[in-house]
């Protein structure tokens, strides 16, 4: 018994090996990619852990790795032919680097094969509307160079230039129109680019779609236009260009309400002012 111990001790010594379990190499694996432990990521490669194993929440070493931005283990992992574009319902390696920013590690994975247009099946978005709604400019760049499809839909409508507008990144939005991105795609409810920087108070992305053409009075699903929503969120410096630029002051929505009643609702009072100011009526 003693010498069975012993025994056992010695070629774990000299082999770093002992009878772990497959799936407690493959979780340490995982755990050990996601840390950005290289020895460990090797170690555990050299002993038998699958390079494509999931874990509970059906992610892969690759996966945690690239989120992480980890570029070495994501290297590691690839030569160890790590599936460049296996997923879960979320996200894809690419997804998750894009989405926090890591751009060298967004150029290995796509040298390697990694799907640039591919959905996630929980929304149906792509790397690039991740990078686009986070503000990643050169990670956008680099996706768009890598023919990321500008204007596709997630599963309710939005565009990677609806998450752009929305978040307010303006150097993004930029881009993504020079890339012929199309800004009078609606969402299901008839969301536009403008209603979504107008809703959000981001003056100069508002002012950047009207230079492009943006329609100012384009409605949504519950007719609201981009005046509508920018004069409920109170942003006053917004509200004045769209009248500047045309927009309908008194046009109602399916609900009869005007921006000048949607503002007073919202006790916008320097907004109702304003709207007054340019011929605004209940």
């Amino acid at each position: 018994m003693i010498v069975a111990l012993v025994t056992g001790l010695v070629i774990i010594l000299l082999t770093g090996t002992s009878t772990v379990k497959a799936e407690d190499k493959n979780d340490a694996l995982i755990q050990a990619a996601t840390e950005g432990n290289l020895v460990e990521v090797n170690r555990l490669l050299s002993i038998g852990a699958k390079v494509n194993a999931k874990n509970e929440e059906d992610s892969t070493a690759l996966m945690g790795a690239s989120e992480k931005g980890h570029l070495e283990v994501v290297k590691v992992l690839l030569d160890r032919r790590a599936n460049v574009n296996a997923k879960n319902e979320r996200s894809t390696a690419l997804m998750k680097a894009s989405w926090v920013g890591h751009l060298e590690v967004v150029k290995v994975l796509l040298d390697k094969g990694a799907s640039v247009n591919t959905k996630n099946d929980i929304d149906g978005a792509t790397a690039l509307m991740k990078a686009s709604w986070e503000g990643h400019l050169e990670v956008v760049k680099v996706l768009l160079d890598r023919r990321a499809d500008v204007n596709v839909k997630t599963d309710d409508g939005f565009t990677a230039l609806m998450m752009a507008s929305q978040g307010g990144d303006l150097e993004v939005v930029k881009v993504l129109l020079d890339r012929g991105a199309n800004f009078n795609i609606r969402t299901k409810d008839g969301g536009t680019a403008l209603k979504k920087a107008a809703g959000s108070g981001h003056l100069e992305v508002v002012r950047l779609l009207l230079d492009r053409g943006a329609d100012v009075n384009a409605k949504g699903y519950n007719s609201n236009t981009a005046l509508m929503e920018a004069s409920r969120g109170g942003h006053l410096e917004v509200v004045k260009v769209l009248l500047d630029r045309g927009a309908d002051v008194n046009v109602k929505n399916k609900g009869d309400m005007t921006a000048l009643r949607l503002a007073s609702t919202a006790g916008r009072l320097e907004v109702v002012h304003l709207l007054t100011a340019y011929g605004a009526r209940q």
